[in-house]
């Protein structure tokens, strides 16, 4: 699936304690084309917007998150060709994309005729080990079940000593006056969200190993992992040592993949 731009940045605002993003109350399934790169929405030939709903997120294989339409989506009766459908977005009920995905193959439905998309056979999946499969869910749901997901009121990076993936807990240093740090100020825009400010740790009173990554938290200890990013170049902890992350080196984006018509 591709989420449109807006709704990535509003999504990433939302988890940075920027502006909140409510669940939308309805979505509406449009058919189309790509143009250029851009959505072409289909029209004439008695064609109009159809509601939709989808059936709340399910973890697949420890690897992503996904959602499928709960209920078959009927458009009404073509008066004339729709030809050479080839992509459809989903909308909100005040007319904002909030995704896109393409079709298996092209579709044209003649002149007289109907067509209905069936039950599940739209999927979406977020298939991005920025988020554990748990937030994955939660932003499925927020976005397209209705199902709200409430924004953070505090930010807690943490040094993250395994290669996490779907699904993995991040495991964390826990001696040597380790703490999470509270970080509050982010940066959100071009659909990515970095931290404002150095952030500096604890000074290590005994060896923490070697980092792999960054997490983000909901509480100081214990919580919700809400992402998570990998170093580019390990960094090893040892006594007396004082891990720092400079500005904008904590970068998250809001990626995702494989929108399609599976039916």
């Amino acid at each position: 699936m591709a989420f449109s731009t807006d709704l990535q940045d509003n999504l990433l605002d939302h988890m940075l304690l920027g502006t909140s993003y409510s669940s939308p109350s309805s979505h509406k399934l449009a058919l189309g084309t790509d143009s250029e790169g851009d959505f072409m929405e289909h029209s004439g030939g008695n064609y109009a917007r159809k509601d939709v709903s989808f059936l709340l997120a399910q973890g697949r294989d420890m690897e992503y998150a996904e959602t499928r339409n709960d209920a078959a989506v009927d458009f009404d009766q073509a008066s004339a060709d729709w030809s050479n459908l080839t992509d459809w977005a989903i909308y909100d009920g005040s007319s904002n994309m909030l995704a896109r995905g393409v079709f298996c193959d092209s579709i044209t439905v003649p002149n007289g005729s109907s067509l209905t998309v069936g039950p599940q056979e739209l999927s979406y999946r977020i298939a991005q080990s920025s988020y554990p499969l748990s937030m994955q869910r939660k932003l499925l749901d927020h976005v397209f079940a209705g199902v709200s997901w409430s924004q953070p009121s505090t930010i807690y990076i943490a040094a993250v000593l395994n290669a996490v993936f779907h699904g993995s807990e991040a495991e964390e240093p826990t001696s040597g006056a380790y703490a999470r740090v509270e970080h509050t100020n982010w940066s959100v825009g071009a659909q990515a969200g970095a931290n404002v400010g150095e952030v500096t740790f604890p000074t290590a009173t005994a060896d923490w190993g070697t980092i792999l990554g960054i997490a983000i938290f909901d509480a100081i200890s214990g919580g919700n992992l809400l992402a998570l990013t990998q170093l580019e170049s390990p960094v090893t902890i040892n006594n007396g040592d004082i891990f720092k992350i400079a500005t904008s080196s904590i970068s998250f984006r809001m990626e995702e993949e494989d929108s399609q018509m599976v039916g």
